[in-house]
């Protein structure tokens, strides 16, 4: 399975038209029937229009801007992993999906946005949400080689 997500876009995959710096975005990731992941960014108004090109596997919303520093911005940057992870959660569950939870999960657990609650237990491990103290149970996978290998340019690029 090939991964290949483009970085963030500067124009609408529905209408086509340029972002504007304080548009509201929603970033969308599905797979392809071929097997392919491939991320779509659409206005949010526009995001009923949308045909998704397959199963989703996860989205967030960003707030765009042209200006290299304000969109380095780090409080927007956690929302945004914040929002995907819990869309995790929102979709049906897929193979990519579950490893995609856990590998989010640790990213956040080390941002201190989400505590591990326990040891791991029947294959997965509770975390906590600090601000919401909202449990999530995430499965947790032995990921080989190649699967680190294709998963770390995923999260790469969508983990901005």
């Amino acid at each position: 399975m090939e991964w290949s997500i483009r970085s963030l876009s500067k124009r609408c995959g529905v209408s086509g038209e340029a972002f504007s710096d304080g548009d509201s975005v929603m970033c969308f990731v599905f797979k392809t029937e071929s097997g392919e992941i491939e991320r779509t960014d659409v206005l949010e108004r526009n995001v009923p229009a949308l045909k998704a090109p397959g199963t989703l596997v996860g989205f967030w919303r960003r707030v765009f801007s042209s200006d290299p520093a304000a969109s380095a911005d780090m409080k927007q940057k956690l929302v945004s992993q914040e929002d995907f992870f819990f869309s995790l959660f929102d979709v049906p569950p897929s193979e990519d999906g579950e490893i995609l939870k856990q590998f989010v999960a640790l990213y956040l657990e080390r941002k201190r946005i989400l505590r591990a609650a326990g040891a791991p237990e029947n294959g997965f491990q509770n975390f906590v949400h600090v601000k919401s103290k909202k449990t999530f149970s995430v499965p947790v996978r032995d990921a080989d080689p190649e699967t680190l290998a294709r998963l770390a340019s995923v999260i790469d690029a969508f983990i901005i």
